[in-house]
């Protein structure tokens, strides 16, 4: 070809009639200079084409001498041909047309009955007699389109767990019929979507999971058990951790954030499996990462926002973040279905900004004085269920769980948690297990899976390149999660879990297998059995597979926690064992090296009327007057849960009985009054999370002055607790 060749492309026409040109223009032969001919092929949307010719002159070659001229297959393995090396193109203009035997389509949608969204990859037959003669599989809009010789048939649908269907048709010529059909399948849903225990050495306890199939079909299923492991907690590198005063609250990395080593991160129950990585060197420092489809990543050095695809391919969208001033754009959520990406403004007001994927521009955002905003935070993730949001960083070392743009209030605390490592870097939410996932930054850059509600390890992840470079974090559709490394310039998706079916030790589920019908459920009861086992947190995964045409394989993360010590204590009564299995023993004066209270002149009361507030009346319908204090000895060291259980059974007032509670020295329930908060006979219960080094634990109830009632407590539980 020469500068006067050329091939050009054309569309013709609109739907059912297009036409597709495709044109080669001055074309010239093997070896001469003079020997050119124009050929022309149009593609006809019901099938047919035609073949032009143009400038044809005498040279045998030119009319066809040498060439093969016909139509083949797309796979090569079906060819009509019309001439074979012989001159057949006349001099003048010449063309062949290819027609079909009468024939017409049959186009429709695939979709699915219980949510009505289309089916893609589903297997469309067109049967003959009982013989398939065409077939075609649906799109991702759950699409398909085949041409058949004119005739009636049967269309078969079928998709991987649906029940097949089929539905005749006839087809005319040049006729185009719509088909559409819906397929059953079973939807299996289990709850809760996490399961956690607390249970010391040497008991056992049951609880269940209940299995629904809310679809329109009937499920076969089975569950299966993975992991089980011990996981490490977070150790630190020396008995004291000091804050570096001279730490900057919106560094890129925790490097430095502390006088001495650092903590270290728990140990990871899963090697990180990488998907995908590219380089993020086009970027002067990348940091937080956002999903939407294509991958969003923003520079911290030169405040802006770029879009790449999961290849790392540029897309033409960078954006910059003006309300990032006196600080940088952090970590990103996507609003999907509001289509705007949020973010959090790391430093200067503190804020999360919401903008448009199209312009950059700032469509909503949440500022102001909150008790998050007061911290410089680094990670956000974004639940569509209620609109709400998680917030956290590495400064505080707390997740927020915070009301979004369409709250009466945004921004306002709908709850918090305190996880075992501080250094939270980013933020990813998966809505189908109502699990947070966290990436941090610290010596082991870790990646933990958590309990939104309590911040309890469920299980741990490696970062694929370690060592303080940990920033955003986002969760793709298939559960996977995008990360960086910030001083390796590199952006990875790594494979959040598969399943490696074991046999965990300390788990049981009856029954293993069924089958359930559309519309019913079945109630798996789970039992944990620590026998034998060291404190700590044990983290496991039960698979629920099913037929279910959406999600075949559900996932149930599971965190057991064996403390080092476990004492429940039924204050002024006798044993008692509550609802959930726990036993809480007969009260008793404190004897050194075991637990009991201290004032021997303290008195027991009691009464049999109803307790309101509670379902476990014996707890409550006992106290200890005047404890003076409770001693638990011989605690190894490390953080204990402590709860106090109240329940007034003689003041009917507010104000006549009011305390002072410490632990460990500490007031944690200054100026109680138990009346006044709950009012009489009800139950008041308090939870709290303090460190024991010195192997004792005091609790202490002193009067809060002179004129009121004495102090009192019906129940007390200390509870080691590993994972904290």
């Amino acid at each position: 070809m020469d500068y006067d060749s050329g091939v050009y492309t054309k569309v013709l026409g609109t739907a059912p009639n297009r036409q597709f040109v495709i044109e080669w223009r001055n074309v010239h032969f093997c070896c001469s200079s003079v020997e050119t001919i124009d050929v022309e092929v149009v593609l006809f949307e019901n099938g047919k084409i035609l073949t032009q010719y143009r400038n044809i002159g005498d040279s045998s070659r030119e009319r066809g001498e040498s060439a093969t001229i016909g139509i083949e297959n797309e796979t090569g393995t079906v060819g009509l041909q019309y001439s074979y090396n012989q001159p057949v193109i006349g001099s003048s203009d010449f063309a062949v047309r290819y027609s079909l035997p009468p024939s017409g389509f049959v186009q429709g949608t695939v979709i699915d009955k219980n949510d009505q969204q289309p089916i893609n990859g589903a297997t469309v037959r067109v049967l003959a007699s009982g013989t398939a003669i065409r077939q075609a599989t649906t799109n991702a809009s759950g699409l398909y389109r085949v041409q058949v010789p004119v005739g009636a048939y049967t269309v078969e649908f079928a998709a991987n767990n649906y029940a097949t269907t089929s539905q005749p048709v006839v087809v005319r010529q040049d006729q185009t019929v719509a088909l559409n059909a819906t397929l059953s399948t079973a939807r299996t849903q289990v709850s809760p979507a996490t399961l956690e225990m607390i249970l010391p050495a040497g008991q056992t306890k049951t609880t269940a999971l209940t299995l629904r199939n809310s679809g329109t079909a009937n499920t076969t299923w089975e569950i299966s058990e993975a992991g089980g492991g011990r996981i490490g907690a977070l150790a630190a590198a020396s008995t004291s951790v000091t804050r570096n005063p001279n730490y900057d609250p919106n560094a890129r990395t925790t490097q430095g954030i502390y006088v001495g080593q650092e903590p270290r991160g728990w140990s990871v129950s899963a090697a990180s499996k990488v998907l995908r990585s590219w380089s993020s060197s086009n970027l002067g420092w990348a940091w937080g990462v956002g999903y939407t489809g294509n991958v969003w990543l923003s520079d911290a050095s030169n405040p802006h926002n770029r879009e790449f695809s999961v290849d790392g391919i540029y897309q033409g969208r960078t954006w910059a973040t003006p309300w990032s001033s006196w600080g940088w754009p952090a970590d990103m959520a996507y609003d999907a279905g509001r289509g705007r990406m949020c973010q959090v403004n790391s430093g200067g007001d503190n804020g999360i900004y919401c903008w448009n994927l199209d312009t950059g521009k700032v469509v909503g955002s949440i500022t102001g004085s909150f008790p998050w905003s007061i911290y410089s935070q680094r990670g956000l993730a974004y639940r569509p269920d209620d609109d709400s949001f998680y917030i956290g960083g590495w400064n505080e070392g707390v997740i927020y769980h915070i009301a979004g743009l369409s709250a009466a209030t945004p921004g306002a605390v709908l709850g918090q948690c305190r996880p075992s490592d501080p250094m939270i870097s980013g933020l990813a939410w998966n809505p189908s297990f109502n699990v947070l996932w966290v990436a941090t930054n610290s010596y082991d850059d870790t990646i933990y899976q958590l309990n939104p509600d309590t911040c309890n390890v469920l299980s741990t992840l490696a970062h694929p390149s370690p060592y303080y470079n940990g920033g955003g974090l986002e969760m793709d559709e298939q559960g996977n999660l995008w990360m960086l490394s910030q001083s390796g310039h590199t952006v990875y998706l790594v494979e959040s879990g598969v399943p490696a079916f074991t046999n965990v030790p300390w788990l049981t589920e009856t029954p293993t297998s069924g089958t359930l019908r559309a519309g019913g459920t079945q109630s798996i009861q789970i039992t944990f059995n620590t026998t034998g086992m060291q404190a700590g947190v044990y983290n496991a995964t039960l698979f629920v597979r099913s037929n279910s045409g959406r999600q075949p394989l559900l996932r149930v993360p599971v965190s057991l926690i064996v403390p080092g010590y476990s004492q429940a204590v039924n204050a002024g009564g006798q044993s008692y064992t509550d609802k959930t299995g726990q036993v809480w023993a007969a009260d008793k004066k404190f004897t050194v090296g075991k637990w009991g209270y201290t004032n021997a002149a303290s008195k027991a009361s009691s009464t049999t009327k109803k307790i309101a507030g509670t379902n476990d009346g014996p707890l409550f319908q006992y106290e200890r007057d005047d404890p003076s204090e409770y001693r638990f000895d011989g605690l190894p060291a490390g953080i204990y849960q402590i709860d106090l259980y109240f329940a007034d059974l003689s003041a009917k007032k507010a104000g006549q009985r009011i305390s002072n509670v410490y632990i460990e020295g500490n007031a944690v329930l200054p100026a109680h009054d138990v009346v006044g908060e709950v009012g009489p006979l009800t139950a008041d219960k308090h939870t709290f999370y303090v460190s024991v080094t010195d192997g004792q634990l005091n609790i202490r109830f002193a009067p809060y002055g002179k004129g009121y009632q004495v102090p009192i407590v019906n129940a007390i539980r200390v509870l080691h607790r590993p994972d904290r």
